[in-house]
């Protein structure tokens, strides 16, 4: 998370980020001037946020960018990730949806993200993945990251670099994120909340620092951003 800025994020917004995101839709077409002054109105912190999550939504169109997994599948990963689905379809589809996740949330690095490395650590969780809700995607988040599913060479047993790590951590908790906040209406909305969710998380890259190596307070702050997207 290096070299991104990092807004201290409030513990609660106004209204959930993709309702504030809505209210600005009316003024899709306006200019950045005259944007500025209804940001200006929001509390510091809360304005960076937003106009990150905004300029990130707006760069869509422009970045090329494969679409979401389908809807079903969407509603799939995420029950796997909470807990409520067991199976092996489940854990497949949050594989796709993390493969989609990195490419929208890595495009400053060269990491490759192996999809085979993934679903082995995925069967590999054990106990661990008998949890639910937060502190599953926390068990979860912490077991990509051991197995090295990211890298130059994924899945070799080296030590990851600090940006390889730091990269993998925020891309797959905003995947988390996204994955546990409540289902869009279509694949273009989804698109744009995960961007939300990567502003989200880049906000709150403290929280998740602070909270590493403890699954109930990474748990916390990632269900914290999942109500806040």
């Amino acid at each position: 998370m290096m070299g991104r800025p990092k807004p201290v994020l409030p513990r609660r917004l106004p209204m959930p980020l993709r309702d504030m995101m809505r209210g600005m839709g009316t003024l899709a077409d306006a200019t950045e001037q005259q944007i500025e002054p209804a940001l200006t109105l929001l509390p510091g912190p809360v304005r960076a946020l937003l106009d990150r999550a905004r300029r990130a939504a707006g760069d869509l169109g422009a970045r090329t960018l494969s679409p979401p997994p389908e809807p079903e599948d969407i509603a799939r990963a995420a029950a796997w990730l909470r807990g409520t689905e067991t199976g092996r379809d489940g854990a497949a589809a949050l594989v796709r949806a993390l493969a989609w996740g990195w490419r929208a949330g890595m495009a400053e690095h060269p990491f490759l993200f192996s999809e085979t490395v993934a679903v082995a650590a995925l069967a590999a969780m054990g106990d661990a993945g008998r949890a639910r809700g937060g502190m599953r995607a926390a068990h979860i988040l912490a077991r990509l990251v051991e197995a090295h599913v990211v890298g130059h060479v994924p899945g070799a047993p080296i030590t990851l670099s600090r940006t390889a790590r730091e990269t993998a951590l925020r891309v797959f908790a905003a995947v988390f994120v996204w994955l546990l906040t409540e289902r869009a209406g279509d694949v273009q909305e989804e698109a744009a909340l995960m961007e939300m969710a990567l502003a989200l998380v880049d906000a709150a890259a403290a929280e998740l620092e602070a909270a590493a190596g403890d699954p109930d307070a990474t748990g916390a702050v990632l269900e914290r951003l999942a109500g806040q997207l």
